[in-house]
Protein backbone atom coordinates (compact mmCIF):
# COMPACT_ATOMS: atom_id res chain seq x y z
CA UNK A 1 0.00 0.00 0.00
CA UNK A 2 1.93 2.99 -1.38
CA UNK A 3 1.80 6.58 0.08
CA UNK A 4 3.96 9.37 0.72
CA UNK A 5 7.06 7.56 -0.80
CA UNK A 6 9.11 10.40 -1.27
CA UNK A 7 10.04 10.64 2.58
CA UNK A 8 13.52 11.10 3.57
CA UNK A 9 13.05 8.01 5.99
CA UNK A 10 16.64 8.85 7.51
CA UNK A 11 16.25 12.10 8.29
CA UNK A 12 12.68 11.60 9.91
CA UNK A 13 14.24 9.02 12.26
CA UNK A 14 17.12 11.16 13.12
CA UNK A 15 14.77 13.96 14.17
CA UNK A 16 12.69 11.69 16.20
CA UNK A 17 15.31 10.16 18.18
CA UNK A 18 16.89 13.89 18.82
CA UNK A 19 13.68 14.90 20.11
CA UNK A 20 13.57 12.01 22.33
CA UNK A 21 17.49 12.59 23.22
CA UNK A 22 16.49 16.28 24.13
CA UNK A 23 13.53 15.17 26.53
CA UNK A 24 15.46 12.53 27.94
CA UNK A 25 18.49 15.27 28.79
CA UNK A 26 15.90 17.78 29.61
CA UNK A 27 13.96 15.64 32.60
CA UNK A 28 16.73 13.61 33.18
CA UNK A 29 15.64 10.01 32.82
CA UNK A 30 15.49 7.77 30.40
CA UNK A 31 13.08 6.89 27.39
CA UNK A 32 12.15 3.64 25.86
CA UNK A 33 9.04 3.71 23.04
CA UNK A 34 7.57 0.51 22.18
CA UNK A 35 5.88 0.91 18.34
CA UNK A 36 2.96 -1.78 19.02
CA UNK A 37 2.24 -3.02 15.70
CA UNK A 38 5.02 -1.94 13.62
CA UNK A 39 3.57 1.78 12.80
CA UNK A 40 6.21 3.48 12.96
CA UNK A 41 7.70 2.93 9.43
CA UNK A 42 8.07 5.19 5.72
CA UNK A 43 5.35 2.97 3.86
CA UNK A 44 8.29 0.33 2.80
CA UNK A 45 8.88 -0.75 5.96
CA UNK A 46 11.81 1.42 6.48
CA UNK A 47 12.02 2.30 10.65
CA UNK A 48 11.84 5.63 11.70
CA UNK A 49 12.88 4.51 15.50
CA UNK A 50 16.39 3.16 16.13
CA UNK A 51 17.03 -0.36 18.02
CA UNK A 52 18.16 0.99 20.75
CA UNK A 53 14.86 3.12 21.65
CA UNK A 54 13.10 0.54 21.75
CA UNK A 55 15.19 -1.33 24.02
CA UNK A 56 14.63 -1.61 27.66
CA UNK A 57 17.63 -3.71 27.67
CA UNK A 58 20.07 -0.62 27.15
CA UNK A 59 19.62 0.36 30.31
CA UNK A 60 22.47 -1.38 32.81
CA UNK A 61 19.98 -2.62 35.22
CA UNK A 62 17.80 -3.81 33.01
CA UNK A 63 20.56 -5.46 30.93
CA UNK A 64 21.39 -7.36 34.17
CA UNK A 65 17.47 -9.11 34.18
CA UNK A 66 16.35 -12.19 32.05
CA UNK A 67 15.36 -10.85 28.66
CA UNK A 68 12.40 -13.12 28.41
CA UNK A 69 11.31 -11.91 31.95
CA UNK A 70 11.51 -8.29 30.78
CA UNK A 71 9.41 -9.43 27.60
CA UNK A 72 6.59 -10.59 29.50
CA UNK A 73 6.43 -8.11 31.80
CA UNK A 74 7.15 -5.16 29.79
CA UNK A 75 5.94 -5.73 25.80
CA UNK A 76 3.18 -8.28 27.09
CA UNK A 77 2.14 -7.31 30.55
CA UNK A 78 2.55 -3.18 30.77
CA UNK A 79 1.56 -3.02 26.93
CA UNK A 80 -1.90 -4.90 27.86
CA UNK A 81 -2.35 -2.85 30.34
CA UNK A 82 -1.78 0.63 28.59
CA UNK A 83 -3.88 -0.94 25.78
CA UNK A 84 -7.02 -0.90 27.85
CA UNK A 85 -5.97 1.99 30.27
CA UNK A 86 -8.41 4.43 30.78
CA UNK A 87 -6.07 7.28 31.96
CA UNK A 88 -2.90 9.02 30.54
CA UNK A 89 -0.60 7.48 31.96
CA UNK A 90 0.36 4.65 35.12
CA UNK A 91 2.96 3.55 37.32
CA UNK A 92 4.43 0.02 36.59
CA UNK A 93 7.05 -1.54 38.93
CA UNK A 94 8.65 -4.68 38.09
CA UNK A 95 9.27 -7.96 39.72
CA UNK A 96 12.65 -6.65 41.76
CA UNK A 97 10.88 -3.16 42.29
CA UNK A 98 12.13 -0.37 39.45
CA UNK A 99 9.56 2.05 38.76
CA UNK A 100 8.89 3.88 35.28
CA UNK A 101 6.14 6.14 34.21
CA UNK A 102 3.96 4.38 30.91
CA UNK A 103 1.97 6.18 28.71
CA UNK A 104 -0.17 4.80 26.29
CA UNK A 105 -0.06 6.86 22.84
CA UNK A 106 -3.35 6.66 20.81
CA UNK A 107 -5.32 7.86 17.67
CA UNK A 108 -9.38 7.08 17.68
CA UNK A 109 -8.71 4.26 20.87
CA UNK A 110 -6.47 2.76 18.79
CA UNK A 111 -3.11 1.60 21.23
CA UNK A 112 0.39 2.23 18.80
CA UNK A 113 2.46 2.99 21.02
CA UNK A 114 3.58 3.07 24.56
CA UNK A 115 6.44 5.61 26.02
CA UNK A 116 8.67 4.10 29.22
CA UNK A 117 10.03 6.73 31.82
CA UNK A 118 12.42 6.37 34.48
CA UNK A 119 13.66 4.77 35.46
CA UNK A 120 13.20 5.07 39.55
CA UNK A 121 13.50 2.47 42.78
CA UNK A 122 11.57 2.34 45.56
CA UNK A 123 13.50 3.08 49.06
CA UNK A 124 15.93 -0.17 50.68
CA UNK A 125 17.46 -3.28 48.76
CA UNK A 126 15.54 -4.69 45.35
CA UNK A 127 12.52 -6.75 46.11
CA UNK A 128 13.24 -10.55 46.17
CA UNK A 129 11.89 -13.42 44.13
CA UNK A 130 13.21 -16.86 42.60
CA UNK A 131 13.24 -15.29 38.68
CA UNK A 132 16.88 -12.80 39.63
CA UNK A 133 20.50 -13.60 40.62
CA UNK A 134 21.16 -11.16 42.97
CA UNK A 135 24.64 -10.47 41.89
CA UNK A 136 27.15 -7.67 43.84
CA UNK A 137 26.80 -5.97 40.11
CA UNK A 138 22.84 -6.00 40.32
CA UNK A 139 22.60 -4.70 43.68
CA UNK A 140 24.93 -1.82 43.20
CA UNK A 141 23.45 -0.71 40.06
CA UNK A 142 19.88 -0.83 41.73
CA UNK A 143 21.22 1.27 45.07
CA UNK A 144 22.59 3.84 42.81
CA UNK A 145 19.15 4.74 40.82
CA UNK A 146 17.44 7.59 42.30
CA UNK A 147 14.78 6.60 45.22
CA UNK A 148 11.24 7.55 43.42
CA UNK A 149 9.34 10.61 44.26
CA UNK A 150 5.67 10.44 43.12
CA UNK A 151 5.26 13.67 43.91
CA UNK A 152 6.50 15.18 39.99
CA UNK A 153 5.53 12.06 38.23
CA UNK A 154 2.01 14.20 36.90
CA UNK A 155 3.79 16.50 35.44
CA UNK A 156 7.21 14.54 33.51
CA UNK A 157 3.50 12.79 32.51
CA UNK A 158 1.98 15.57 30.97
CA UNK A 159 5.23 16.72 29.40
CA UNK A 160 5.89 13.07 27.91
CA UNK A 161 2.36 12.80 26.51
CA UNK A 162 2.64 15.90 24.42
CA UNK A 163 5.73 14.75 23.51
CA UNK A 164 4.64 11.38 21.97
CA UNK A 165 1.41 13.12 20.64
CA UNK A 166 3.64 15.17 18.59
CA UNK A 167 5.61 12.39 17.41
CA UNK A 168 1.95 10.69 16.52
CA UNK A 169 1.25 14.04 14.46
CA UNK A 170 4.48 13.27 12.82
CA UNK A 171 3.72 10.28 11.94
CA UNK A 172 0.16 10.57 11.00
CA UNK A 173 1.26 12.88 7.90
CA UNK A 174 3.78 10.56 6.93
CA UNK A 175 1.66 7.70 6.65
CA UNK A 176 -1.35 10.37 5.31
CA UNK A 177 -3.77 9.06 8.57
CA UNK A 178 -5.76 12.08 8.45
CA UNK A 179 -6.69 14.02 5.14
CA UNK A 180 -8.83 17.69 4.92
CA UNK A 181 -10.60 16.07 2.87
CA UNK A 182 -10.60 12.24 2.79
CA UNK A 183 -11.88 10.24 -0.36
CA UNK A 184 -12.84 6.45 0.02
CA UNK A 185 -9.34 5.01 -0.89
CA UNK A 186 -7.98 7.32 2.35
CA UNK A 187 -10.61 5.84 4.71
CA UNK A 188 -9.47 2.52 3.63
CA UNK A 189 -5.83 3.30 4.25
CA UNK A 190 -6.42 5.24 7.59
CA UNK A 191 -8.64 2.00 8.52
CA UNK A 192 -5.23 -0.50 7.75
CA UNK A 193 -2.72 1.74 9.19
CA UNK A 194 -4.75 2.36 12.21
CA UNK A 195 -5.86 -1.40 12.48
CA UNK A 196 -3.08 -3.66 10.64
CA UNK A 197 -1.82 -5.46 13.61
CA UNK A 198 -5.28 -6.16 14.95
CA UNK A 199 -7.78 -8.94 13.92
CA UNK A 200 -9.80 -7.42 11.34
CA UNK A 201 -11.68 -8.58 8.61
CA UNK A 202 -13.17 -7.02 5.43
CA UNK A 203 -16.68 -6.88 7.82
CA UNK A 204 -15.01 -4.62 10.03
CA UNK A 205 -14.14 -2.51 6.99
CA UNK A 206 -17.43 -2.43 5.93
CA UNK A 207 -18.84 -1.58 9.16
CA UNK A 208 -16.19 1.69 9.42
CA UNK A 209 -17.78 2.66 5.90
CA UNK A 210 -21.15 1.55 6.68
CA UNK A 211 -21.29 -0.43 3.16
CA UNK A 212 -22.19 -4.05 3.04
CA UNK A 213 -19.17 -6.58 2.23
CA UNK A 214 -19.91 -7.17 -1.23
CA UNK A 215 -19.66 -4.03 -1.91
CA UNK A 216 -16.90 -2.77 0.01
CA UNK A 217 -14.78 -5.59 -1.78
CA UNK A 218 -15.35 -4.22 -5.15
CA UNK A 219 -14.89 -1.30 -3.66
CA UNK A 220 -11.46 -1.96 -2.32
CA UNK A 221 -10.91 -3.84 -6.00
CA UNK A 222 -11.44 -0.93 -8.06
CA UNK A 223 -9.52 1.23 -5.91
CA UNK A 224 -6.58 -0.87 -5.17
CA UNK A 225 -6.43 -3.76 -7.83
CA UNK A 226 -5.99 -5.91 -4.81
CA UNK A 227 -8.20 -7.99 -2.59
CA UNK A 228 -8.56 -6.45 1.23
CA UNK A 229 -6.87 -9.80 2.23
CA UNK A 230 -3.58 -8.94 -0.16
CA UNK A 231 -4.17 -4.84 0.73
CA UNK A 232 -4.16 -6.41 4.91
CA UNK A 233 -1.08 -8.34 4.42
CA UNK A 234 1.00 -6.67 2.39
CA UNK A 235 0.83 -3.50 5.35
CA UNK A 236 1.65 -6.40 8.05
CA UNK A 237 4.65 -7.34 5.82
CA UNK A 238 5.94 -4.09 5.62
CA UNK A 239 5.60 -4.20 9.63
CA UNK A 240 7.58 -6.83 10.13
CA UNK A 241 10.31 -5.54 7.90
CA UNK A 242 10.48 -2.40 10.18
CA UNK A 243 10.76 -4.60 13.06
CA UNK A 244 13.29 -7.18 11.94
CA UNK A 245 15.57 -3.75 10.92
CA UNK A 246 14.51 -2.05 14.27
CA UNK A 247 14.53 -4.88 16.76
CA UNK A 248 15.76 -8.37 18.22
CA UNK A 249 12.70 -9.33 18.66
CA UNK A 250 12.25 -13.29 17.72
CA UNK A 251 10.87 -14.17 14.08
CA UNK A 252 8.19 -15.62 15.63
CA UNK A 253 7.27 -12.73 18.09
CA UNK A 254 7.68 -10.59 15.21
CA UNK A 255 4.84 -12.67 13.21
CA UNK A 256 2.35 -12.45 16.39
CA UNK A 257 3.14 -8.95 16.84
CA UNK A 258 2.19 -7.78 13.37
CA UNK A 259 -1.08 -10.00 13.20
CA UNK A 260 0.30 -12.92 11.48
CA UNK A 261 -0.07 -16.20 14.20
CA UNK A 262 1.26 -18.53 12.18
CA UNK A 263 4.62 -18.57 11.55
CA UNK A 264 4.98 -21.13 8.86
CA UNK A 265 3.04 -18.96 6.77
CA UNK A 266 4.18 -15.56 7.85
CA UNK A 267 7.95 -16.76 6.74
CA UNK A 268 6.32 -18.03 3.41
CA UNK A 269 4.33 -15.22 2.48
CA UNK A 270 7.39 -12.91 3.69
CA UNK A 271 9.90 -14.75 0.89
CA UNK A 272 6.75 -14.36 -1.40
CA UNK A 273 6.61 -10.09 -1.29
CA UNK A 274 10.11 -9.33 -0.60
CA UNK A 275 12.12 -12.37 -2.13
CA UNK A 276 14.29 -13.91 1.13
CA UNK A 277 12.57 -15.22 4.11
CA UNK A 278 12.76 -13.34 7.40
CA UNK A 279 16.04 -13.75 8.64
CA UNK A 280 18.27 -13.30 5.39
CA UNK A 281 16.47 -10.16 5.02
CA UNK A 282 17.45 -9.19 8.51
CA UNK A 283 20.84 -10.23 8.08
CA UNK A 284 21.39 -8.76 4.51
CA UNK A 285 20.38 -5.38 5.88
CA UNK A 286 21.64 -5.52 9.25
CA UNK A 287 23.48 -2.01 9.21
CA UNK A 288 20.16 0.03 8.09
CA UNK A 289 18.96 0.80 11.56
Amino acid sequence: MSRNMGIDAQGISSAIEKTILDTERLLGLNITLHDIGGIFHDGLGNPLLGKLRQNHHRLPICALADRNRCVEYCRKGMNAKAGSAHETYFIGTCRIGLIEIVIPLKKDNIHLATIFAGIWRKPGPPKKNGEFKYTKELLRTYSSLPVSDGGYFESVARLLLAVGQGLLKNLEEIQRIDMPHPTRKDEIQKFLILNAQRDISLADLAKRLCLSPSRTCHLVKSLFGKSFVELLTAERINRAKTFLLSTDYPVKEIAETVGIGNEYYFNRTFKKLTGLPPGKYRSSRSGHA
